[in-house]
Parts: C-alpha cells; structure tokens; sequence
C-alpha cells in the first residue's frame, strides 16, 4: 500500500501543479490546447548590441550581445551559462562569461573582456588555475558539459582554426583551467585503442559538437563534428574528469564514414549513424545518448531527420525512428495529434537542453540549407520511451517573421521568429528559447517562454525523480534448505541496488536480480530493496515476506512381535526379505 499511495500522490500533486498553471494562464485569457509563447528578454530587433552593467552583478537592462552558436550550460542549481558567440558579420567572436537567472529573469555578466572580438586563448599551465587563464573566443559550437561538481567543462570549438583544448570553469572561484588538450590549431588528435582511457588519446579539433551529454558516472561524452573542407566525424569519445583522461569509445577514426542502419529498434554491433554533425543530442533516464538530425556537409549536402540511441553498457547503437533517406520532408498532422506518423522534417543547428521531468525532449526551428540558409520555427516535442513525436507550435514552412507581441505579456498570436538557436528548460518543465541566427545576417538575443499544456504531452516517465521500489520472487513459501530468486521491477530506472535477506545466504546483493538465495532454517523472513539512481532512493521492506516450512522427520520403522511399523507417514514403500526387494510389494 504504501508504494501505490507515493505514487498515487505524486500523480495527484503533479495535475494539481499543472492545474494550478492553467488556472494562471486562463485568468490571463491566453490558454490554447498546446501551449503558449511569452517573449520575456532582450531586444525584439536584430544585431541588438550587449548591455555589460556591473560585472558581477544581475541587473534589469543587462543582456549579452545578439549572437549565434556559442557555448551553453545549465548549472546545478538550473540556471543558465553562456561563453562566446559568433556576432553579425562573422567569423568575429566573442569571450565573455554570462549567467541567466530563470527566478530573475535577468542576465549578469560574470567574466571577459567586455565585447572585445577575437581574443586569443590564455592558456597558463595546464591543470593550474588563474585569473588570467581564458579559452579565448569561441565560435561554431564546442562542446559543454556540467560535471556533479558544479563545475563548467568545454571543448573545441573554433579560434584561429579547429581547437581539440579541453578547459575547466569553477564558478566558486571565477577561474578557467586548461585541463587537456593541445594549444596547435587542426590538431589531428590521437585515438588510441577503443575502450582504453589514456593520458596521451584525444579526439581530433573540431567544431559543430552539439552531442555531448554527463552520464551518471560523472563521464563526459562527445559525438561527431567538423571539421574544415568536407570532413565529418562518426566517433564517439568519453572523458573521465577524474583521471582526466579520454578514451575512444565507438565510430571510426577516418572521416565520412557511412551510415548503417541495420533494422528499426534493434541493437547490433554494426550500426552506425555515420559521421555528421550539428544534430539536436539528448540523454534519457537510462544514461543512453540520443541523436536527432544533423547533416553530412559535402559537394551535396545530406540533411536527416532520424533517431538514434548509443546504450553505453553495451556500446552499441540503434536506429529508433524517422527515415533512413537524405532529405526527408517529415509529416506534419496537426498540432498535439497523437498520429504515430509525425515527424518534423530534416534539418540542422536545432541544439537542445530541454528534457522536462518526463523525458520529453523539445526541439525549435534550426536550418534547412537546401534553400539558402531557410529556417524552420516549428516546436516539436519527443519522448524517447514512447517513441512518439507531437507538433507543438509553429509553421511547417520556412522563414516566418513570428511575431513577439508585448514583452511579458502571454498571447496565443505570440510566435518567435523562425531561426536556428538554443533551447532549454526550467525546472518546472517551461522551455526557453535564446538569440540564434535567422537568413539575411540577422542575429538576436531575445529571450522566450513557452508554457507547455500538459493535457498535450500524456506520456510521462518521471526522467528526474528517484526509483519507485517494487519486486518480486520466484517463489514465497517454501521447504528448509531451498533456494529461489529475486526480481527488481522498480520504476524510474535505478541505477544501484542494494537487497537484504536476513536469514538467508547470502544475507545480501547488489546485484539488480539476485539468484540462488538460500534458506537453511524454516520461520518467516523479510526482505528489504533499496533502488538508487541519480535523483535520490527509494527503499522497499515487506516483512515475512518468505515462510520456509520445516521438512518433515524420517520416517523411523519398529518391530513389536509380528508386527512391523513406520512411525511417520512415507510417500514410498519397499519391502525386501533377506536384503532382497519383494516384487510389487510398494503398499504399506
């Protein structure tokens, strides 16, 4: 009773929660059956210049400059972080260091130099700390990652060429570190042997690496990127902040390798998403890596719009969804319909940090580059454990103005223009949209709300809460001196277990489905689980949950006379004469 009771009320408070924000939008009188826009920072025009305030400080009219494809992280706490940035008329870039508070709604710059362009890096003394240290402007997407430190790791991108340096930011001390890596331009890395970390393996320069993702272990992970003139990567790479080593963990080391697709939602060694870049990246509950999209950049350009799922466990891949064909124009049904056929069609730049609690992923907009630099402004969203995508907002067309409406105020004609940016969440679920780049050098850095209406978004997997604990054996009651086995089927994906069996041996497992526990001695027993993953525990006692029944005595046969008999009653009989078994003679 009380595991349904905990999950019945989490179910309760969470309609009550979203009640509650209907409710809000309903006395606003902007409510719609999927959702609704909110323009709530920065500059409704493009190339709006920064507003800097006091550094260290949040401030109401503070806002970074209007740029595109720079450096983002989410800290422990949710909010937000932002390095770098191509300006208008790139490839100029920038170094400054900014915070967004989502509770403030109001920016703070934290670190650089203030706008200044180009600035090259200050790289001091590997894995030492300093004030001066900086990793310089950073352009085309480098790869970012928050460890359960609450530090901010970023790799590669582009400055005066193709970078591969790996640094670390420590907000407590407001200091970058220049942990690994090379200070040399289109550095060709060096691969190593697959699966083993080393001190001298690191990936090749590159920028475009959108893909990366923490898993629980506290490991980095990197897909793919570009890198100048055609060339493409396939590989997958993990980092152990710890040792600070990388390790090569997947793909080929050679450029443009092909896909293979193998068959829809089956894992095998041998397939391949194939090398690409600026795909839209996510992780699940289960620590599995997820792509959508992307493109092979050549003489011809491939855009996809498919899915794919790298389990790290068992390092390999899966083809999950949408089409195996270049160029795939999707199918767009209808918003919030359910049709299992719908998918946005092919693109690239659409980067992505939104996962709600039920793991669903949110994708804006991004590049359709067949036509000159066309934008989508579609907003999809995608639960990778239904495998069902649902049209959110937008148009299925290209290049719409959208319109902002009054900053603050929610409207259901409200519509942030199309263009390729950067997505979000907050930690109630909330999606944020920030600046990106739109056709004709336009760049912004306004801000976006979208609040979602969960009646259009059914599924849900509670991604970020801990286990609900549940189990079952092989058997309850049973004789002195069995054996039987147990069976974890908590939800929420745990990671670790740790089970109790007082009385039995062994006593205890770690194991996620323990056999061969057995029972010596007859009496009722409990048996307790407790099921961690990365969002906390949740433990299971269920006393006199076992009854061993104590075997019977032997049987004992005496003599008294003529006759002969068994004390106790046999499930056998035999009677012999002069140690000889007497055919048929089996009654008692």
């Amino acid at each position: 009773m009380k595991k349904y009771f905990a999950k019945e009320t989490y179910l309760l408070n969470r309609k009550l929660f979203f009640f509650s924000i209907t409710f809000l939008l309903l006395l606003q009188s902007a409510k719609s059956q999927n959702g609704n826009w909110v323009w709530i920072n920065g500059d409704s025009t493009p190339n709006a210049s920064a507003f800097l305030g006091i550094k260290g400080t949040y401030g109401v009219n503070n806002v970074p400059e209007a740029h595109y494809e720079g450096c983002f992280w989410k800290d422990l706490q949710g909010d937000l972080w932002i390095y770098g940035g191509q300006i208008s008329g790139g490839p100029d870039g920038l170094s400054d260091l900014w915070k967004y508070s989502f509770t403030l709604n109001q920016w703070m710059w934290v670190k650089g130099p203030g706008g200044v362009l180009n600035q090259n890096p200050v790289y001091g003394i590997k894995g030492i700390p300093s004030p001066l240290n900086t990793p310089g402007s950073r352009i085309w997407t480098a790869a970012t990652w928050t460890d359960n430190q609450n530090n901010l790791w970023l790799c590669g991108g582009y400055n005066n060429g193709d970078k591969n340096d790996m640094w670390r930011y420590n907000i407590s001390t407001n200091e970058w570190t220049w942990m690994s890596g090379t200070t040399v331009p289109d550095d060709l890395g060096y691969y190593g042997i697959k699966h083993v970390p080393g001190t001298n393996n690191i990936l090749a320069a590159r920028h475009e690496i959108a893909s990366t993702f923490v898993d629980t272990s506290n490991n980095f992970w990197v897909f793919g990127g570009y890198r100048a003139t055609y060339n493409n990567y396939n590989d997958l790479w993990k980092f152990n902040p710890s040792s600070n080593e990388w390790s090569w963990e997947a793909g080929s080391s050679i450029y443009n390798a092909a896909s293979n697709y193998g068959q829809k939602n089956v894992m095998a060694a041998t397939n391949d998403p194939g090398g690409r870049y600026v795909q839209s990246a996510w992780s699940d509950c289960g620590d599995n890596l997820i792509l959508f999209g992307g493109v092979k950049w050549g003489a011809f350009p491939q855009y996809l719009n498919d899915i794919w799922s790298y389990n790290i466990t068992n390092q390999m891949w899966t083809w999950v969804s949408g089409s195996s064909q270049n160029n795939n124009t999707g199918h767009y049904n209808g918003f919030c319909d359910t049709n299992n056929q719908n998918n946005p069609s092919f693109r690239t730049e659409a980067r992505t940090q939104a996962i709600d609690v039920c793991g669903n992923a949110f994708i804006f907009g991004g590049f359709n580059d067949i036509n000159n630099n066309d934008v989508y402004g579609d907003l999809w969203t995608y639960n990778i454990y239904s495998q069902q995508w649902l049209w959110l907002s937008g148009q299925s067309g290209v290049n719409n103005t959208g319109n902002f409406g009054t900053k603050g105020i929610i409207a259901t004609t409200n519509q942030p223009p199309d263009r390729a940016a950067y997505t979000f969440t907050d930690s109630i679920g909330n999606v944020y949209l920030f600046g990106g780049f739109r056709s004709n050098n336009q760049y912004y850095q306004d801000m976006w709300k979208y609040i979602p209406d969960q009646s259009c978004l059914p599924f849900c997997q509670s991604c970020g809460s801990p286990p609900i604990v549940s189990f079952y054996s092989s058997d309850t009651i049973l004789c002195e001196k069995s054996a039987i086995d147990f069976f974890d089927i908590s939800t929420n994906n745990p990671t670790q277990w740790q089970w109790s069996f007082p009385g039995a041996s062994p006593s205890s497992s770690t194991v996620q489905n323990p056999t061969g526990i057995y029972y010596p001695t007859y009496g009722a027993y409990p048996v307790t689980l407790v099921a961690t993953n990365a969002n906390g525990s949740d433990s299971l006692t269920i006393t006199q949950y076992i009854t061993v029944v104590a075997n019977p005595p032997a049987p004992s046969v005496t003599v008294n006379g003529s006759f002969m008999c068994c004390n106790n009653v046999a499930v056998w009989y035999q009677w012999y004469y002069n140690n000889v078994a007497i055919p048929n003679a089996i009654a008692m």
